[in-house]
């Protein structure tokens, strides 16, 4: 198994993944008011995001800002991105790199190895995608957001995480697992129904019982869903140096309630 990670730190690749989510992840734009704000230099800023909607262009975008491709189509948008103003970027960069050179030399070499084997024994998962590309942006208010806006089978994916600059890269890399989760279980068949899988990667990560596994985190926060302690007493039993695959210790637990 292999998982490469490159962290992506640009103008471009941040604006493009803003703009992703405002299409597509719902709670950001569920009243649909955003129109209010397209005057100025904003309205530069939706009209990319819509003329890529409009022509299906977001695959071809991102892989143009991770550099695995270059599409006239699709660049000609990009380069409006480069236009638009971000207030003392150059100095945001600079630190937003720093988190991102933590990440790669000191944190994830050393959770790699569990990692893989966590996915192998505990979610069962053999087929990782060879490169991960992870793009981090700028929240300049409190918290810290991601999405997995495109993968393509084995090959590759992209995650996003769009981070104020006080967060720890384990924080950051916690988040990235939790994105790149929802792609292996597609790629890797895993008998999740969607209607339960952010329920279900949400108790694993970030701040999940995974994340406290791997050594992201020393605590685990709390959830009222009913697999939580399910997904718990597996973990506090150590049923994965038995063997035993989480799917399979919740199918016999849950008696297929969530018809895993």
């Amino acid at each position: 198994m292999v998982l490469k990670v490159e962290v992506i730190v640009s103008k471009r690749a941040y604006l493009l993944g803003v703009l992703y989510d405002l299409y597509h992840v719902p709670s950001l734009i569920e009243n649909d008011h955003l129109y209010v704000l397209n005057a100025g230099e904003l309205s530069k800023f939706f009209y990319v995001g819509m003329m890529l909607d409009k022509y299906g262009l977001w695959r071809k975008a991102f892989e143009s800002v991770i550099g695995l491709s270059s599409d006239y189509e699709s660049e000609k948008y990009l380069e409006i991105l480069d236009d638009i103003d971000i207030y003392r970027w150059d100095l945001l960069k600079a630190e937003l790199e720093l988190l991102a050179s933590k990440l790669i030399t000191n944190i994830y070499p050393n959770i790699k190895p569990k990692l893989l084997e966590a996915f192998k024994n505990i979610l069962g998962i053999d087929r990782v995608f060879k490169k991960s590309f992870i793009i981090i942006g700028l929240n300049p208010f409190k918290g810290l957001f991601g999405s997995l806006p495109v993968y393509n089978g084995e090959e590759y994916a992209v995650a996003t995480t769009i981070t104020n600059l006080n967060v720890k890269p384990e924080e950051i890399l916690d988040l990235t697992i939790h994105e790149l989760l929802h792609g292996l279980i597609r790629v890797n068949n895993i008998p999740i129904p969607e209607q339960y899988e952010e329920e279900f990667i949400d108790i694993l990560t970030p701040e999940g019982f995974l994340s406290k596994h791997l050594g992201l985190t020393g605590t685990v926060k709390s959830s009222e869903s009913p697999l939580y302690p399910v997904v718990k007493a597996y973990f506090d039993e150590k049923q994965f140096e038995r063997g035993v695959s989480l799917i399979g210790y919740l199918k016999n637990r849950l008696n297929q309630t969530y018809h895993l």
